[in-house]
């Protein structure tokens, strides 16, 4: 009786669908034209120890990788640190080999100053040419070039500074009069343009008092012309005409 109503308390109620079982490949291709999971692996033997041993073996070998990947990460991790280190330590001692190169006619010029002032001036004079030329071969051994315009040339204002003007009745417009400061250019950017005064000369003013006066007079030299003369010329003009007739 108890199952008759627990049957018919059932019958109303909608009967819950059946979960679907997702089965692996080599499962469905034995389950084919077969009615049961029974049937389709009848007479096989499922080694459960194997089975046990294989998911050990694997789960090892998940945290053999995890391993490795976590020390190849912290690995990568420092090679950043160490790149970002190297990078900031050659952009703050980017000028080093440079001004090691500077030193030694550093010394030089220090012992040039404590030289006694008894000393030849022209000993000075050598000393100082020895430190020039010691500094020119530094600048060029780092490629830095020195600008220097030559008079005449005409203005570039990518590696000139035109700070002046000045009249030159032998040099066209926009030309070099003077240069008073050299450039210096590393490589191919310019470090310090030249400073240069350029040539501008004034235009010709034109005097207008003179031009009327000479325009009056081109006026009163003309020939005058008399009103008897226009009146011979129109009688000829008529004739000429009545003639072609």
């Amino acid at each position: 009786m108890d199952n008759e109503k627990n049957i018919s308390g059932k019958k109303g109620q909608a009967s819950p669908k059946p979960k679907k079982i997702i089965l692996p490949p080599s499962v469905e291709e034995k389950m084919k034209n077969k009615k049961n999971v029974d049937d389709a692996f009848e007479g096989e033997v499922i080694d459960v120890e194997k089975l046990e041993q294989k998911l050990a073996k694997s789960e090892q070998d998940l945290k053999k990788l995890s391993k490795e990947y976590l020390l190849l990460q912290a690995e990568f991790s420092n090679f950043q640190k160490r790149q970002r280190k190297m990078d900031e330590d050659r952009a703050k001692y980017a000028i080093q080999p440079f001004v090691s190169s500077l030193l030694t006619h550093i010394d030089t010029f220090e012992k040039a100053l404590t030289l006694d002032s008894k000393v030849d001036a022209q000993k000075i004079l050598d000393g100082f040419m020895l430190i020039y030329n010691g500094i020119s071969k530094v600048f060029k051994d780092f490629n830095i070039e020195v600008i220097v315009p030559e008079k005449g040339s005409v203005i570039n204002l990518e590696q000139q500074e035109v700070i002046s003007t000045a009249e030159d009745a032998n040099a066209p417009n926009n030309t070099v009069f003077d240069v008073i400061q050299k450039g210096y250019m590393l490589t191919d950017r310019v470090i310090r343009p030249a400073k240069v005064i350029a040539v501008k000369n004034s235009e010709p003013e034109i005097d207008v008092e003179k031009s009327e006066t000479d325009e009056s007079e081109n006026m009163e030299n003309l020939p005058e012309i008399n009103e008897s003369d226009i009146i011979e010329e129109s009688d000829n003009s008529d004739e000429i005409s009545d003639s072609k007739n």
